[in-house]
């Protein structure tokens, strides 16, 4: 949050977006975050960071289900891509 200052509030709105009914399409942002999805799908549900912190999480009115999540890295990024016809299903 701290590199976010004032605009946290804001900031990672994914469950509003998914309510919305906006197809969320989510990645690693490499090389700004690390590369593992597993890591970005854990935030996406735990509202927090690798180091567990904030126990309550970030916003935790915004974490998205763990299917939410996986949806988010499979098939809507392949969506923004273009490629949902070829890749995005495991």
């Amino acid at each position: 949050p701290d590199r976010l200052g004032d605009r946290w509030p804001t900031a990672y709105r994914l469950a509003g977006l998914a309510r919305a009914g906006a197809r969320l399409a989510l990645g690693s942002d490499v090389p700004v975050e690390p590369l593992c999805p597993l890591r970005g799908m854990r935030a996406a549900v735990t509202r927090q960071g690798d180091d567990g912190l904030p126990a309550d999480g970030v916003r935790a009115d915004e974490a998205l289900s763990p299917r939410d999540a996986l949806a988010g890295f499979t098939t809507g990024a392949a969506f923004a891509g273009l490629a949902e016809h070829d890749v995005g299903r495991i």
